[in-house]
């Protein structure tokens, strides 16, 4: 699962990594770049960033069944009041 580093001071999310660790690597070069090596006063994290966040759904992926379904019904809908 991936992680991604977040600053809660000046709200900065880096990059999602595979690793945790690249992500801690990630928070600390925040830290000296825009704190000064400092922890932020209003915090930050290492987050796992779960499969609906992640932001890296390729093209040509199937749609979720649930938005299939929606959207199947409102097209029938349509067609239902078209027809009237």
């Amino acid at each position: 699962m991936p992680y991604r580093y977040q600053c809660a001071q000046c709200h900065a999310d880096a990059d999602k990594r595979d690793r945790r660790d690249d992500a801690e690597a990630d928070g600390q070069q925040h830290r000296d770049e825009a704190h000064h090596g400092l922890l932020p006063t209003a915090g930050d994290r290492v987050a796992k960033v779960h499969a609906d966040g992640r932001g890296d759904r390729a093209a040509g992926v199937p749609w979720p069944r649930s938005s299939l379904l929606l959207l199947a019904g409102f097209a029938l809908l349509v067609l239902f009041e078209m027809a009237r």
